[in-house]
């Protein structure tokens, strides 16, 4: 099983995650998202971002099959156990 990790793009929408491979390009795409949304004179206040550690899996053929049918969801068949990391925030 391999590990990435994802920071959470919305607090609003737990399942709207954007991964990367190590913590720290993780924590630097956060940053970097956060900087441009600071930006933005009509976005809000920013919340801390929530970043993951995540287990995944490489499917095998079963289950390719399954996603090639739309029996299943490609992320749905590919991501385990999700583990809080820390919070982003300037």
């Amino acid at each position: 099983m391999k590990k990435l990790y994802a920071y959470q793009i919305s607090p609003l929408n737990p399942s709207l995650l954007f991964y990367a491979e190590t913590l720290e390009d993780c924590r630097a795409a956060a940053l970097a998202q956060r900087a441009e949304l600071r930006d933005d004179k009509n976005f809000g206040p920013l919340e801390p971002m929530a970043i993951f550690e995540i287990e995944v899996e490489i499917p095998g053929r079963e289950t390719l099959l399954s996603v090639l049918n739309r029996d299943i969801d490609l992320t749905d068949a590919v991501l385990g156990k999700r583990r809080f990391i820390e919070m982003v925030e300037d």
